[in-house]
C-alpha cells in the first residue's frame, strides 16, 4: 500500500539520521568521558537507533530469517524505545540533579524499566504471534489480550517516562541558563510529541 511505503520510508530515514547522531554523539563522548549526561545522549541515540532499524521492513524480515522467530523484531525494537525513555529520563537527571542523586534516581528508573521490559518480553511469548509473520504485528494480531497487554505495558511506560521527562523539564527550565533552558524547553516538546503518539 503506499501510505505503508511512505511510512517504512520515513522509518528508514530516521533510522538513517540517528545513526549518524549516534556517531557525532559518540566522538563527543570520547572527549568528555566523564560527561554522564553525554552518556545518557549517547544511550537515549543507541537506542533509539535501534527500535527505528528493527522497524524498518528489510531488518524485520531478515531478522525472522535468521533467527526463524516471527516478529521478534517488534519485540527488540519496542524494548529499544524503553531503554531510549530511560536515557532521556537520566539525561534529564544528569543535567538538572547532583551527581549522587542523579545516579540514585536513574538506576531507580532503570529498575522499573527493566520491570517493564520483562513483563513485555513475557507477553511476546505468550502472544499468538509465533504462527506467522507480518511487518504490522499489533494490527495483525490486535484483537488477542496479550497483544492488547503487550501494548499497554509499552505505551504505559512510554507515557510514564515521557511525563517525567517532561515535568523535570518544564520545571528546571526556569532555574537553568540560556542555553540548557532552551534545551529543556524543547526536550519537554518533544515529550509532549511522545504522549500525543502514546494517545
Amino acid at each position: 500500500a503506499p501510505d505503508s511505503n511512505v511510512v517504512d520510508q520515513a522509518v528508514l530515514a530516521t533510522a538513517a539520521l540517528l545513526w549518524l547522531a549516534v556517531i557525532y554523539e559518540a566522538v563527543s563522548l570520547a572527549r568528555q568521558r566523564d560527561n554522564r549526561a553525554r552518556r545518557a545522549l549517547l544511550l537515549t541515540f543507541v537506542a533509539l537507533a535501534l527500535a527505528a532499524t528493527f522497524f524498518t521492513p528489510w531488518v524485520y524480515l531478515a531478522t525472522q530469517d535468521v533467527t526463524g522467530l516471527h516478529n521478534l523484531a517488534d519485540l527488540v525494537a519496542r524494548c529499544a524505545v524503553l531503554l531510549a525513555s530511560l536515557g532521556a529520563q537520566s539525561l534529564l537527571l544528569h543535567l538538572t540533579q547532583e551527581q549522587a542523586a542523579a545516579t540514585r534516581m536513574s538506576r531507580q528508573r532503570a529498575g522499573a524499566m527493566t520491570a517493564a521490559m520483562v513483563l513485555l518480553v513475557v507477553l511476546f511469548v505468550l502472544a499468538p504471534v509465533h504462527e506467522t509473520g507480518t511487518l504490522r504485528m499489533t494490527s495483525a494480531f490486535g484483537d488477542s489480550p496479550w497483544v492488547s497487554g503487550y501494548l499497554f505495558v509499552f505505551s504505559g511506560y512510554l507515557a510514564i517516562a515521557l511525563v517525567d521527562v517532561l515535568r523535570g523539564g518544564l520545571r528546571y527550565a526556569p532555574k537553568a541558563g540560556a542555553a540548557l533552558s532552551l534545551a529543556l524547553r524543547l526536550i519537554a516538546i518533544g515529550c509532549g510529541f511522545g504522549l500525543l503518539y502514546v494517545a
